[in-house]
Formats: structure tokens, sequence, C-alpha cells
């Protein structure tokens, strides 16, 4: 996970594939952050934004590594 300015990068899982893709999120617009457990992919991490629903991976580091993202000024590149 990366943050550049208002953006943030993550790695996108989904239950039919066992890849990842890229995904960015601008962060004012994520409404929800959850972690859920599913029959397919077991923990996942799950960000609400107006129109869509991104499932990650490892959600025991995600939330540690978000709240230090954005409590950060630094951009990472």
């Amino acid at each position: 996970m990366k943050k550049i300015g208002k953006f943030l990068f993550v790695e996108q899982c989904f239950a039919d594939i066992e890849e990842t893709k890229p995904c960015i999120i601008h962060i004012d617009a994520i409404d929800n952050i959850t972690c859920v457990n599913t029959s397919r992919l077991g923990k996942v991490v799950v960000i609400e934004t107006d129109n869509t629903k991104i499932t990650c991976k490892n959600p025991e580091n995600f939330f540690t590594e978000f709240e230090n993202l954005i409590s950060s000024e630094e951009e990472e590149w």
C-alpha cells in the first residue's frame, strides 16, 4: 500500500481469480473500511466508496499500515 497526495494505492483481490490488481482510491471518497470473512477468500478488508467495494487481503497489517500512511504528511513514492 502506498499514499501519494490524496490517493491510496492498494492491491485489490477478487473471488474468481487468484491474482491481485493495483487499485487507486481517492482518500476523500472512502466511506467505510471493514474486515469481513468470506467463504472464498477468508478474512479480507473491504473498502467502500460511493459506488464500489474494493477487497484487499492481509487485514492483520492493513489497518496499521493505513493509519500510518494517513497520519503521515510525507508522500511515499
